[in-house]
């Protein structure tokens, strides 16, 4: 609610025309935008690290989810120096550089998005199956993103599935 009285009053204060300023702010917020290259190399990036920090990649060593304690129910991700604008074209908002469309909670900016949207990426892109131990272990179908633009680091966490088979 807060959010859309955010744009609402958005919308009124930047265009005197209030009704094709709403269907632009609609069409915006529905299609989604094509990404640049340094989003996709950035949204691959992160979706490495989700793997990583998870056990789907491992430094030549095979790290199985039960082994050492089982794999984190929980995950999080910072990545540091990430400017205003990118982390807009990261969310879907590539023209809303100044986070004018966002809600502020504190300090941070904070979006609830699907793992298979904010990352571009199939199912099974986020599901890693160990054959051996015929479990499977999928990154949560919701990822919280949070951005502090003061120290321009953003946030990613999440949660992990895990089920056998």
């Amino acid at each position: 609610a807060e959010q859309a009285r955010k744009r609402l009053k958005t919308i009124t204060n930047t265009s005197a025309d209030g009704a094709a300023a709403a269907a632009a702010a609609t069409a915006t917020t529905i299609r989604v935008a094509r990404d640049s290259q340094e989003i996709k190399n950035l949204r691959r990036g992160l979706l490495n690290m989700v793997k990583r920090n998870m056990g789907f990649k491992t430094e030549g060593v095979i790290v199985l989810p039960y082994y050492y304690g089982g794999a984190p129910k929980n995950w999080r991700i910072e990545v540091p120096d990430i400017p205003k604008a990118t982390f807009a074209a990261l969310m879907y908002r590539p023209t809303d550089v100044d986070l004018e469309s966002f809600v502020k909670n504190g300090a941070y900016y904070t979006e609830q998005y699907e793992a298979s949207i904010l990352f571009r990426a199939s199912q099974t892109r986020l599901t890693k199956y160990f054959d051996r131990e015929r479990v499977t272990q999928k990154i949560g179908s919701s990822v919280t993103v949070r951005y502090k633009p003061s120290t321009m680091v953003l946030s990613i966490s999440g949660s992990a599935e895990m089920f056998g088979r």
